[in-house]
């Protein structure tokens, strides 16, 4: 009986101290790909006003890039999906969020080489993806 109490005492404890511990750190981001896509963000601007359609009046909601910052995981920004496993960003749904520039080879879209799906579309965007997707290993679709 006691060795009976010992070994249930044993396993609360044990119990207890698992539960305690706080979980490893859910950062997936790689640190290159963060920087990939905070060098996109800097090459465009958002401007909800341009345009006499007026993408203010869009009735999608709007993704908020200007909220992209060094201090949070990319891959809980919004429009952003990681792989839960490798942290790679994997997709990208930027539609109907106001983005206004050209895309060229040096953007930093085009350094994500995981990134299966980008959907940039009702913004107002120049330049060729298609000639850039080549360095998109992995890409599916736009």
């Amino acid at each position: 009986m006691g060795s009976l109490c010992l070994v249930l005492v044993v396993l609360q404890l044990s119990w207890t101290l698992s539960s305690s511990v706080p979980p490893p750190s859910s950062n997936l981001c790689l640190p290159h790909e963060r920087d990939a896509l905070l060098h996109f963000k800097t090459t465009i601007s958002v401007d909800c006003d341009l345009n006499s359609g007026g993408y203010n009046k869009d009735p999608y909601p709007r993704i908020d890039i200007e909220s992209w910052n060094k201090s949070i995981d990319c891959c809980s920004w919004e429009g952003v999906k990681c792989d839960d496993v490798s942290g790679h960003v994997i997709s990208m749904d930027l539609s109907h969020s106001c983005l206004v520039g050209s895309l060229f080879a040096n953007n930093g879209i085009f350094q994500l080489h995981n990134l299966q799906l980008l959907d940039l579309s009702s913004n107002n965007l120049r330049g060729s993806l298609l000639e850039n997707t080549s360095n998109l290993f992995h890409f599916h679709g736009l």
